[in-house]
């Protein structure tokens, strides 16, 4: 009686589980379409920016530092910038992502608002554009607050799969102990 009991109380978690995950995933597919928009746009914004800030780097920065200056802003552009746009792009109309690709897409994220908040400063300290410094202060803030969102969904994302994982491994454990 106590087994049926167990069983009974399992196949119950599992179903209260499978439709909460669907509910959640129904929700998790808009907002992954709207967390990827913003970071397209996000991605896209830096690029164009980027021309600009290797101008200012060019014009206004002192000679001690334009050159590791330049250089990490390439760097972020070819290592970061280029793949994880790349796979964003790919990512764009799909209604799951997954757990790798948005914990690659934040960190992109997270080298973006580097960049962009060394940039800024520097801009404003070496006598740069202040309306440009202050646009790369706009778009860092909106960036922070994308890699946020996507941070809470990739969190999300990965509670959902451990309780999955959970609760096939009692299922299994159930299995195991009848035989």
């Amino acid at each position: 009686m106590k087994a049926n009991s167990w069983s009974l109380h399992i196949a119950v978690v599992i179903a209260v589980v499978v439709c909460n995950a669907s509910t959640f995933a129904t929700a998790q597919a808009s907002d992954a379409k709207s967390l990827l928009s913003e970071a397209s746009y996000i991605f896209n914004r830096f690029s164009e920016s980027a021309t600009e800030i290797s101008a200012s780097i060019e014009l206004h920065y002192p000679d001690q530092i334009k050159s590791d200056s330049k250089q990490a802003l390439d760097v972020t552009q070819s290592t970061i910038l280029d793949p994880t746009f790349h796979l964003l792009n790919s990512q764009l109309g799909k209604t799951h992502v997954s757990s790798e690709d948005l914990l690659t897409i934040y960190m992109g994220l997270v080298s973006i608002s580097g960049e962009l908040s060394d940039s800024s400063q520097g801009v404003s300290d070496f006598g740069g554009d202040e309306r440009f410094s202050m646009e790369l202060v706009k778009l860092r803030v909106r960036t922070n607050l994308v890699a946020m969102k996507i941070y809470l969904a990739l969190k999300n994302q990965m509670v959902e799969q451990t309780s999955r994982l959970s609760a096939c491994s009692e299922q299994k454990a159930i299995r195991n102990q009848g035989k």
